[in-house]
């Protein structure tokens, strides 16, 4: 179909919104190398601070690396909206992958604000710990396997961040990337862009931790970090999230009937979270 005879929803489907994701990671892995070099997880709030401040230009790589990230899972977002028809053409295991790689993306960005280990990152990763750790036998299991920050700090979630969920990424779109080639040169623009808008705009850094009246966790972590005010640990740290993805990754393996159902559930699901969220940047 010619661009001019297109409706305005085709033209904002047919964006290469995957082709920018991919820009956007690799801008972030290249950034990210540079701010593991300087990060020491045994010292991670001065190191992140020395990074700012003595490094030269680590405060403008840390903020590119910050808003690689999340350009990266903004944009991830639009091209799994963008190619929802063509979810029915994908076999079970291929939209599996495809579908985990979300979940897996909202940790990379989760591990990373837990890296800062300033106001937010720290109240986030106190917040996950207690969550895990509120899984019938096998949340202690878990937290060691995963977090245990009040016993060995941050050196677990450094590696994970560092190392486990990025192997984890690529091998869940090793496929869905080889199949596509995206000409690296064509999006020059959007890697000037994020460079031009990091020079100006800082990453965020909590200043101080004294004095501290409220703590917001990341803008993704906010709905949960609302719904454990009014849910018990599980059902608003684990089944809350799971109830969305789980729906999510089955939707178009079941029938018409059903489908349409899950797809109003995933839709109240995101008003509801959405809601929940307004009301804790409100709060």
């Amino acid at each position: 179909m010619a661009a001019e005879q297109m409706g305005p929803g085709e033209r904002l489907r047919a964006l290469p919104w995957g082709a920018m994701a991919l820009i956007s990671l690799y801008v972030s892995v290249a950034s990210g190398i540079i701010v593991a070099l300087q990060y020491q997880p045994g010292n991670a709030y001065q190191s992140v601070v020395m990074l700012d401040q003595l490094v030269a230009h680590g405060a403008f790589v840390r903020s590119l690396h910050f808003y690689a990230s999340q350009a990266f899972f903004l944009l991830l977002i639009a091209h799994f909206l963008a190619t929802t028809p063509r979810f029915v053409e994908m076999d079970r295991a291929e939209y599996l992958r495809l579908t985990t790689v979300l979940p897996v993306t909202i940790l990379l960005l989760f591990t990373g604000y837990v890296l800062r280990a300033d106001n937010t990152g720290a109240s986030a990763g106190r917040i996950a710990e207690s969550i895990i750790l509120a899984i019938p036998f096998i949340g202690k299991s878990c937290n060691s396997l995963f977090m245990a920050i009040s016993s060995h700090g941050l050196g677990r979630i450094f590696l994970h961040h560092l190392v486990t969920l990025n192997v984890l990424l690529l091998l869940l779109a090793w496929r869905h990337l080889h199949r596509y080639r995206v000409g690296t040169g064509d999006y020059l623009w959007l890697a000037a862009l994020l460079a031009m808008f990091s020079a100006f705009v800082p990453a965020p850094l909590d200043p101080d931790r004294l004095g501290t009246v409220s703590i917001t966790g990341p803008w993704f972590f906010l709905g949960i970090q609302e719904a454990l005010r009014y849910l018990p640990t599980l059902v608003a740290g684990i089944g809350l999230p799971a109830g969305f993805f789980i729906a999510l990754a089955f939707l178009p393996q079941y029938p018409r009937a059903v489908s349409r159902f899950v797809f109003c559930w995933l839709a109240v699901w995101l008003a509801i979270y959405g809601a929940l969220s307004l009301v804790a940047v409100w709060r």
